[in-house]
């Protein structure tokens, strides 16, 4: 039986969520997740994606993306789910998958959510307990974001974020 296909919009921008397989620790190293934003940058300057946010947790990896064309963003995760499965079981001796199930996608829509989602992602390791601050936590784009290092991070584009909106917008 073949998959449902994404929906997938020009111009959108995704809140993405990848799982490991049985909930295994995919990043047990430092090295561990550099390589991962190494194959972040590699596959983000392949597939012209826009980086807004990312979050690499024990067993789970948080992303917020743009690609320039909506179908790259599927090329753009087979790039990064293989590149660090490659990676993964060539250090650990293993085989077969690293990641569970297919990547989860969620469109994002106008600049108010564009933002909330940015700051759900960066304030994951505090909820689980692993930093005091989304600051203080190393495998997340919030001190890049805040220090103004760049690095994989894209700057927000703000043409497309109406600030009345953030600014005022209750839920």
């Amino acid at each position: 039986m073949s998959r449902t296909a994404r929906f997938l919009q020009e111009g959108g921008c995704y809140y993405i969520q990848v799982q490991s397989c049985r909930n295994q620790k995919i990043f047990k190293m430092d090295s561990d997740f550099e390589q991962y934003i190494k194959t972040l940058k590699k596959c983000k300057i392949r597939f012209q994606i826009s980086v807004y946010a990312y979050c690499l947790m024990p067993t789970t990896t948080h992303l917020v993306v743009c690609p320039s064309q909506a179908h790259k963003l599927s090329l753009f995760m087979q790039c990064m789910n293989q590149g660090y499965a490659l990676f993964f079981n060539r250090r650990y001796n293993g085989t077969g998958k690293v990641w569970g199930q297919r990547y989860k996608s969620v469109l994002i829509d106008g600049g108010y959510d564009l933002i909330e989602s940015i700051k759900s992602i960066e304030f994951i390791p505090v909820k689980e307990e692993r930093a005091q601050s989304p600051f203080g936590y190393q495998w997340s784009s919030c001190a890049n974001r805040i220090l103004g290092l760049g690095g994989i991070i894209d700057p927000l584009p703000l043409r497309e974020i109406n600030l009345s909106e953030v600014l005022i917008h209750k839920k």
